[in-house]
C-alpha cells in the first residue's frame, strides 16, 4: 500500500442474473442493507467508485452442447475503487458489516 490512497476491488458473484437482480433489488428495498452499502461507499473517494458486471464462463473437457458451453455459468459484479485518506481502518470496518449483513440474510 503507497500513495495518499489505496485502491481496493470487492466483488460479489452470483450463479445466475436472476440473483444478481435481487441484489440489486434488495439495495433498493431493504433500507438496512442500503446504509450498509452506503457505509461502504461513503469510506471511498468519490470520483473513483465504479460498478461493472462481469460475465464468467468455463469450460470443462468431455461433449457437451454448444447450449452448454455457451451459457452463462456466474456473474461477477465488481466494485473499484480508492479507500479516501485516513479512512483504512473505517473502510475495513464497514466491510465486515457488511458481510455479516449478508451472511445473515444467506
Amino acid at each position: 500500500m503507497t500513495g495518499q490512497t489505496n485502491h481496493v476491488e470487492i466483488a460479489s458473484d452470483f450463479n445466475t442474473l436472476e440473483e444478481l437482480e435481487k441484489f440489486t433489488e434488495l439495495a433498493a428495498l431493504d433500507s438496512t442493507f442500503a446504509s450498509v452499502r452506503r457505509a461502504v461507499r461513503q469510506e471511498m473517494v468519490d470520483e473513483s467508485a465504479q460498478v461493472s458486471i462481469w460475465r464468467l464462463s468455463y469450460h470443462s473437457d468431455g461433449l457437451i452442447s454448444s447450449e452448454e458451453a455457451t451459457e452463462p455459468r456466474k456473474f461477477m459484479r465488481v466494485l473499484t475503487g480508492d479507500v479516501r485518506p485516513g479512512h483504512h481502518r473505517e473502510f475495513v470496518m464497514s466491510i465486515s458489516q457488511a458481510l455479516e449483513y449478508q451472511k445473515q440474510r444467506g
